[in-house]
């Protein structure tokens, strides 16, 4: 979503391409800086990423143009995600039998799904919804070997 992963500081923008693509350690970096950005758009553009999660047509919908820039952002995210995935499976971080494409949208639906319950100023942080999703996604909710088998 491209409208929640540009976060404007004090009037300048920064792309979340030049905050994300620094020199981290490993694939897994790269992927928890873009989950930080993402988290981050929640407090600062509660009211646009509440837009987007609930009714993305609407600003299609709109005559002139005027919302374009969020379908371009959102495919320029889109790539940024699925191109760290693919890297980090190159470089044998990630396992090589999941699909980017779909394991990236995976982990993009469940941030913004969370604009309905976080409360910024709240028990949690996003620092802490950042790590408490990494975890999840890294490491799993059980423990022990995988369960799940192809069908």
């Amino acid at each position: 979503m491209g409208v929640v992963t540009t976060r404007k500081n004090a009037g300048a923008t920064t792309s979340p391409r030049r905050r994300c693509d620094g020199r981290a350690s490993g694939r897994r970096d790269h992927l928890v800086k873009l989950a930080a950005e993402t988290f981050a758009t929640l407090e600062a553009h509660r009211a646009a990423v509440t837009v987007m999660r609930n009714d993305r047509g609407y600003p299609r919908s709109l005559p002139g143009g005027r919302f374009d820039h969020l379908d371009k952002a959102g495919t320029e995210i889109e790539r940024m995600w699925i191109e760290q995935i693919e890297r980090g499976q190159r470089a044998g971080c990630f396992r090589s039998d999941v699909n980017p494409a779909p394991t990236y949208r995976l982990i993009r639906d469940g941030i913004p799904g969370t604009v309905r319950w976080f409360r910024p100023g709240g028990r949690i942080d996003t620092a802490d919804l950042t790590e408490h999703h990494i975890t999840v996604l890294f490491d799993g909710p059980t423990t022990g070997t995988r369960t799940t088998r192809r069908a």
